[in-house]
Order: C-alpha cells, then structure tokens, then sequence
C-alpha cells in the first residue's frame, strides 16, 4: 500500500481518508519523468478556471479514482460539479510546484439558512495532495490561503465534510449530526394520495425553487437553491412533482433504490401527500423500507413521520462528518445581528439591558440589544485576554456550534466548549437555542 495524502468530502459517495491508497499505473505515469525536491517552492493562487481546470480535473480524478473510472471522474466534473455550478474559482486554490499542480481546494459558493436569516458559506470540496508531493505542508499551506481568500470575499461560514483531526487546526468543529428516519409502508397509516405524480427531469430549478424556499423556510443549515442546476451522477434516480389536478405545484420526489430499501434522497412540499406518494413508491418498487436520509427533522414530513411508526437513526462521524468554522466573527455577527435581536427582544427583562462581550479567540465584540434597537461594536482582542466584562459568551473554538444551533447551549457550557459568565450564562440559551440543523444530500459539495 502506499501512503498519500488527499481528502475528498463530496456529495457523501466519494470520500477519500486521509489513509492509504492503493499505488496504481495512473500515479506512476503522473510522475514517472519527475524530480521532487522538497526545496522546490509551492505556489499558490485562486483557481483561473479558463487555465487551470484541466489541471485540476486530472489531479482530482487521480487522487480519488484509484487508477480506476479516471474518465468517469472527468464527466462528473464537467457534468454538473464543476461546471456548471456554484464553484467559485477566485475564492478556491491551486498550488504548483516546478508547474505542476499538486494541491487544490475548491469553494462551492452558496447561501444557507440560519433560523430567518442567510449566511454566505464556502463548502469545501475536491480537496487533494499529488502522491508524488506530500509530507512538505503543501496542503496546510493551501488550505490556510484558501480561509484567507474567503475572508477577504466577505464569506460567513465555512463547511466541510472530513477528518476531524485534520480540519480542527484550521478551525473546523463539528457542525452536525446525520441523519435517517427509516419506515416500513406497512407501519404507516394508509391514506390515498390526493395529487398527480409526474416524472421530472429535475426538480432543482424554476418552480421547484420557490416551493423548496417555502417549505424549508426557518430550517437552519438548508441551502438557499439554486445551487447544483441538475442532478449529479451521485443522485440519480427517477424525480417526480405533486400536483393538484389544475396543475398547481405542492411538492417533489426524488428517490433512489438501494437494494429492498427505497432511498428518498428529497421530498418537500406537503408533508401527507409526500408520504403518500413514498408509500406507493416504495410498493411499486417491491422495497420493504423507505429510508429518509438527510431529512431536516424539523420539517412538516419529518414531522409527519415520527407521529407513526419509523426508525430515528443518528450518526456521529469522526471521519467524513459535517464540520463547519466562522470564517470571521464581526461580520458574521452583523450578517445574524436582526436574527439574534429578534430572539432578544422579547425575552429581555426589564433593567437587564446591558451590553453583552462576544468573543472567540480572534475577534472580540459588544453586543447591545434592547427593544428598539441592536448594536454590535468591534473591541481590541486585548479585551478577551483580560476578560474583565462581567457579562460574556466566550467561545476560544469559534461561534460556528453556537450560531448553527449544532446542540443544546447548555451542553456546550457543561463540556468545557463555551464560557459564560453574568447576563451571558442567562442569554446563551435563547441567544443560540438548538436548532438541528442539516444540509440535503442534493446540495453537498
């Protein structure tokens, strides 16, 4: 076996470790007539797509295929992952040695919910070291410039899905848990569907948009669509619509067999026609279970669900799990600031109207919130070290568990992961309550 160093966390089929690959013919012809000296100096850049895609597909399919399906690697790029999508070039990087690309970090530019409101966010993928060039730091390198580059692109967030004790070093945590409800047919109470199925060739576009706007409004962690504009080889499967006999649009389907269980990789929409129509798929199907993998559990079909009989499975990765980072607090801050006031506001006791010290290690901010007005006010990082302000949430890990509501606040507290002191201890939970937030499969990255 030979060691490499290259992670992938993309669309939940393709993860790559950072572990062990097996050498094949691909990796030696890639560098059969090179010299690699560790003096050699890495350069880095934002990705010019029109120059470098090539590059980059022939470094990722040989970091991810393993000698095998390298065209296939290439067709998924040029299909959908890469092009056209929300890949942002300017804000992902390449690094070169001697003219050769030997690492790069790609951006998936997107927009996520976070209660009412909206965070930009800069999901991590296609993440990968050449064989030939590793144990010299290159990635770390990349990977720092590539925090660097978000921040100057005024992103919010950040969010990966990978090992968790690489990506802590860059300020990574884990974001959240996975998820999937699994039901038998059988066990559900039975109710003719009231709607038309119709086959679709997508359901991420046109007006398949606005109703997954509306049905995922106030879900922390879905993505505000478009992002991909069709189905990547990763999901495919048959996708329907729900409509009422004028035609009229209340939901969608995408499903994907695997074996006797039928997968239903999206559905929004109305949560009892969803269920109805999953129901007589997965019969036609001859599945004996329908799986809900990824399934926002507080949305109107999770909901639904769990009122009957089902199976809540909740998986905690080490490795390949959702991990997320503030890319800058301030900003990030002002971006919530309406969010966060609106939580205060109508909680606030009288005379308790006094500023609040956020700070996370790099960045320190007052937070003043009253009934008529919010305010956020950037300090000198001297102020957490001192930590003299008698009402404080301070969070050395970074604000990204608390502000995507990832657990219980006071959990967060209990462990050691959050300091609150005064007006801080009293406000953490309704400043940043749970949220259970997820991110569907069709918009991973």
């Amino acid at each position: 076996m030979q060691s490499t160093y290259s992670c992938l966390a993309l669309r939940g089929a393709y993860h790559l470790y950072l572990g062990y690959q097996s050498a094949n013919p691909v990796t030696a012809i890639m560098t059969q007539d090179q010299t690699i000296t560790a003096s050699s100096p890495l350069i880095l850049s934002p990705v010019d797509y029109a120059a470098d895609h090539a590059a980059i597909f022939d470094l990722t399919a040989k970091a991810f295929s393993g000698g095998h399906n390298y065209w296939k690697w290439h067709q998924i790029c040029r299909g959908g992952y890469f092009e056209p999508s929300h890949y942002n070039p300017a804000a992902s990087v390449i690094g070169r040695v001697d003219g050769v690309a030997v690492t790069h970090v790609g951006v998936w530019d997107f927009q996520m919910r976070i209660g009412n409101a909206v965070a930009r966010v800069g999901g991590i993928g296609a993440v990968a070291t050449h064989g030939e060039y590793r144990k010299h730091g290159y990635m770390h390198s990349t990977f720092a410039q590539c925090v660097a580059q978000m921040r100057a692109q005024g992103f919010h967030f950040s969010l990966l899905y990978g090992i968790r004790n690489y990506y802590s070093r860059f300020g990574y945590t884990p974001a959240w848990a996975d998820r999937a409800v699994t039901v038998k047919p059988a066990d559900l109470i039975r109710r003719d569907p009231q709607t038309a199925l119709q086959p679709e060739k997508s359901i991420l576009t046109g007006e398949f948009v606005a109703l997954h706007t509306k049905a995922n409004a106030g879900l922390t962690g879905t993505a505000m669509r478009p992002t991909y504009p069709s189905l990547l080889p990763f999901d495919e499967g048959p996708a329907y619509s729900l409509r009422l006999a004028g035609g009229e649009l209340i939901g969608a389907i995408q499903t994907k067999r695997d074996g006797r269980r039928l997968n239903v990789v999206e559905a929004f929409g109305d949560g009892a026609e969803l269920l109805a129509h999953t129901a007589r798929l997965c019969e036609s199907e001859h599945c004996d279970e329908l799986v809900f993998r990824k399934l926002h559990p507080r949305s109107a079909l999770a909901q639904l669900i769990t009122t009957d009989n089902c199976k809540v499975e909740t998986f905690h990765d080490r490795d390949g799990g959702a991990m997320a980072r503030v890319i800058s607090l301030e900003p990030t801050l002002r971006q919530l600031l309406p969010e966060l006031a609106g939580r205060l506001r109508t909680v606030i006791p009288a005379g308790m109207e006094r500023p609040l010290l956020l700070a996370d290690g790099e960045q320190a901010l007052m937070l003043e919130i009253t009934r008529t007005d919010a305010t956020l006010t950037a300090l000198p990082i001297s102020t957490v070290n001192e930590c003299t302000h008698p009402d404080a949430i301070l969070s050395p890990r970074g604000f990204s568990r608390l502000l995507l509501g990832s657990g219980d606040p006071l959990v967060e507290l209990a462990n050691g992961r959050v300091d609150a002191r005064g007006l801080g201890k009293l406000l953490l939970p309704v400043l940043f309550p749970a949220q259970e937030p997820i991110l569907s499969a069709i918009d991973f990255f």
